[in-house]
């Protein structure tokens, strides 16, 4: 006799469960948070029968932020005030009563109570061919934080190099070439927060040199001024006045950006050097007339020139007359 089995098939079908379908986490991601700020999020699931039982099973929370299941049990909420800045990877799982089973896991992105920034403003100047040292540093977001140089170049023989806690960029090396450099700079914290910096970074010569080689001369009351240029090496620089002494009634006063020292102010006084092998400065001097009146003109003796002559002297129309000169001996 031949049985069927379609009818008890069909009956253990029918007897089936309502339960018997998996359950399932339906939230896939969760918000990032802030030191100190107010928390809260909501894990859902659906499907199979409640209730739920829902348990962390590997990976930690944000320190500061609990869980808790809701009351009819499909959710479980996620609350407080995270404690630490950082990055948290938290797997949940939830099961139906049937015993079915779903995980999901989670990245969890708490930043830090301020903003992410780059503190460092600037950048020092570089000498080629001498070891150069520098740090950006920055704050703010979580870490650990990635670092770029988004736009322009380093100097040439400059590398850069992420802090071990990722919190600086170390810039270091020995330049090679004498230039000035425009890089820009970012860093993204571990949210994706991201925060730029431009420099100007200056590479100078190993050498500085006072490119000045010659002051003009000036006059008794009369307003003074001239400069003293030097390049090369790195600034600022520092100027003094080593041997002699300037005119009496002229300063001096370093540039804003050092690279100048001024020369300024209204002359007082005038020298009255000996001319070379006379030992007086009373000589004789030719003297061309027009009309039996002194010319004044540039009278020159021993390769010196008399920049003014005549003043408070009464020369009669001789050949030689004696003279004695109370200006300034300056060199033809």
């Amino acid at each position: 006799m031949k049985c069927s089995l379609l009818p008890s098939l069909l009956l253990a079908i029918l007897a089936l469960p309502c339960w018997a379908s998996d359950v399932t986490i339906s939230t896939t991601s969760l918000p990032g948070g802030t030191v100190a700020i107010a928390y809260s999020a909501m894990i859902k699931a659906n499907g199979g029968c409640s209730p739920y039982t829902w348990k962390l099973v590997s990976g930690s929370l944000p320190a500061g932020v609990a869980k808790q299941t809701s009351s009819t049990t499909t959710s479980l909420n996620l609350y407080g005030k995270p404690t630490t800045a950082g990055t948290y990877y938290p797997t949940i799982s939830v099961t139906g009563c049937g015993g079915y089973v779903s995980k999901h896991s989670y990245k969890m992105v708490i930043q830090s109570s301020g903003a992410l920034a780059i503190s460092t403003l600037n950048l020092p100047t570089g000498t080629v061919e001498t070891a150069y040292s520098a740090v950006i540093h920055a704050s703010g977001g979580c870490t650990p934080y990635k670092w770029n140089l988004v736009s322009g170049s380093l100097p040439a023989g400059i590398a850069k190099q992420v802090s071990p806690n990722t919190t600086s960029l170390n810039v270091y090396g020995k330049p090679t070439t004498v230039a000035t450099y425009y890089p820009t700079i970012s860093v993204t914290a571990c949210g994706g927060y991201v925060s730029k910096k431009s420099y100007k970074i200056v590479i100078q010569s190993g050498h500085v040199a006072i490119s000045t080689t010659n002051l003009p001369s000036g006059t008794v009351s009369k307003a003074y001024s001239a400069a003293i240029k030097a390049s090369g090496g790195c600034t600022p620089y520092v100027w003094k006045l080593v041997s002699g002494n300037l005119p009496a009634g002229v300063a001096k006063q370093i540039s804003t950006n050092t690279t100048y020292l001024n020369l300024y102010g209204t002359p007082t006084a005038g020298s009255t050097p000996v001319l070379p092998g006379l030992q007086t400065s009373n000589v004789n001097l030719t003297v061309t007339f027009s009309n039996g009146i002194p010319a004044l003109m540039t009278v020159s003796v021993n390769g010196y020139k008399i920049d003014s002559i005549f003043a408070g002297n009464t020369l009669t129309d001789k050949p030689k007359v004696a003279f004695t000169y109370q200006g300034i001996w300056t060199p033809l």
